[in-house]
Order: C-alpha cells, then structure tokens, then sequence
C-alpha cells in the first residue's frame, strides 16, 4: 500500500470515529489493533 492509501485509510477511520462520537483511548486502541492486524496477517484465495 502507498503513503497515499495509508493517509487516505487513517482519514476515513478518523472521520468515522468522530461520526460515531468514539473518546480517544478506544479510537487510539481499535487504530493500533487495525495496525496489528494488517502487518501480521493477509488474505488469500
């Protein structure tokens, strides 16, 4: 993924969060579990 994907990502999850009224810490946890996830694991098939 690109710089420019990544920004875009961390844009739609920031609009998102701040749709759903999310407080920080849990914005914060679910961005780092999200961060985890991606460049532990991929999808095949």
């Amino acid at each position: 993924m690109s710089n420019k994907d990544d920004e875009s990502i961390e844009m739609l999850y920031s609009k998102s969060c701040l749709d759903l009224n999310m407080d920080m810490e849990t914005k914060l946890d679910a961005w780092r579990s999200y961060e985890h996830i991606r460049k532990h694991y991929v999808l095949e098939g």
